[in-house]
């Protein structure tokens, strides 16, 4: 019990408090100051934000100002994050104790359990029992609740060749 006790208290020392599902943009901008860049979305109901603090790199979409994805990584800087988007090697990835701290921070009020399911790219997922889901990536952990499966469902091609078209500008202008 001691054990699991020292856990917890050293992932929340080392994983820094992050915005949450289901909160506004306010709410993050506040946490974490003005945002490093802001991703056009193929409708006006949405907007993606990314911010940089004490070695983590969150990228956050809001739809009606309100949380509903966010993908977070380790990055030594905002640069090196958009310089290697796919992650890098030298920078130890998320491990699953530091991923159950942020399911735990984004469970907004449901409960993450262990997917019996998903994609082979994922290290490891989690469903919520609301609809929501989350997995880690490449070393990232993307957590998405309802609102952004209902929203990215009508919205899935032009939303992924928007980002698609920043995620190159941002590079290009390295």
């Amino acid at each position: 019990m001691k054990a699991l006790l020292t856990l917890a208290i050293l992932l929340s020392i080392t994983i820094p408090s992050f915005a949450r599902l289901g909160e506004t943009e306010a709410q993050s901008t506040a946490r974490y100051g003005a945002s490093l860049h802001s991703y056009p979305c193929p409708s006006s109901k949405c907007k993606e934000l990314d911010f940089w603090k004490d070695g983590i790199f969150i990228s956050e979409c809001f739809i009606e100002d309100k949380c509903c994805e966010m993908s977070v990584r380790k990055a030594p800087s905002a640069d090196f994050a958009y310089a290697n988007p796919k992650g890098d090697t030298s920078v130890p990835p998320l491990n699953l104790e530091e991923a159950k701290v942020l399911l735990n921070q984004n469970a907004e009020g449901h409960q993450w359990v262990t997917a019996q399911t998903f994609p082979t790219d994922c290290t490891a997922a989690w469903d919520r029992d609301d609809g929501g889901t989350a997995g880690i990536i490449g070393g990232s952990l993307l957590l998405q609740n309802p609102d952004w499966k209902l929203f990215i469902g009508e919205n899935g091609k032009a939303m992924r060749a928007a980002r698609e078209r920043a995620a190159q500008k941002s590079l290009n202008g390295m």
